[in-house]
């Protein structure tokens, strides 16, 4: 019968299902997890790992790419550092906090908290730096196009990001405080999840329009592989933020 058991995660998703007690000195329910529910659960656990190997074979191809030293060595950096941390760090702080998602799984909610935050810092970090490495050596000014313009502002609302999480992590981490300002957590809780989901977004599209550089086409060996990057990257973008986009839709209608 112990197959038949549910954790007090998934209580709050049972909408039916079978209900048995055994009643005695101790009084115990067993509660069947609904099939929809199960499949639910399956089928997003599934999506979020060909997520995960979609975007490994995406962001390894520019990491080699930048350790070709096909472009000035600045331009190497930027290439490197950016694609670690939008593209590897944030979408895996995003998914650290989805249960469905295998890492994440066996962790505890603080635990889960901890990872998104130090891995958003990092990548979020990571991200900003090499943006401001261009800055300082004066080549996004040489060549300012709209990949440029999208990293800078993804780089915004990168910060903007931080800044939210600070808060609401800072001084909203007690139950008590919380429920004295139940409408400010609430708003900074969605004003938070809605900078994240955009500052993820426009770092893809900057990515995808990093990839669409006469550079890089001209380094691929087939040119195909640029349709399927472009593909690869909308599809794990999408599987990343489809959670986010739900919470930010349930907490404002």
């Amino acid at each position: 019968m112990a197959s038949r058991q549910c954790n007090l995660e998934c209580v709050k998703d049972q909408r039916e299902g079978e209900v048995i007690e055994f009643v005695g000195p101790v009084k115990i329910v067993l509660v069947d997890q609904p099939t929809n529910v199960y499949r639910r659960r399956v089928w997003g656990a599934s999506f979020i790992v060909l997520a995960q190997m979609l975007m490994a074979a995406t962001t390894m191809t520019l990491l080699f790419y930048a350790l070709s030293y096909k472009t000035d060595f600045f331009v190497a950096l930027h290439v490197f550092v950016c694609t670690v941390g939008y593209q590897l760090f944030v979408p895996s702080a995003i998914l650290s906090l989805n249960k469905q998602n295998g890492a994440a799984a066996p962790m505890r909610i603080p635990d889960r908290q901890f990872e998104h935050v130090l891995l958003m810092f990092l990548g979020i970090a990571m991200a900003v730096g090499a943006t401001v490495t261009l800055f300082l050596t004066g080549k996004i000014f040489k060549n300012f196009t709209l990949h440029a313009f999208s990293g800078l502002v993804a780089a915004l609302f990168a910060v903007l990001t931080v800044l939210s999480g600070l808060i609401l992590y800072g001084f909203f981490e007690t139950p008590e405080v919380i429920a004295r300002f139940q409408n400010i957590s609430r708003l900074i809780n969605v004003a938070h999840r809605s900078l994240g989901a955009i500052t993820f977004s426009l770092s893809s599209l900057c990515f995808m329009l990093g990839i669409c550089t006469p550079k890089f086409q001209l380094w691929v060996p087939v040119p195909q592989m640029i349709g399927f990057l472009l593909i690869f990257c909308f599809l794990y973008t999408a599987v990343v933020l489809y959670r986010p986009l739900w919470k930010i839709l349930g907490k404002v209608f």
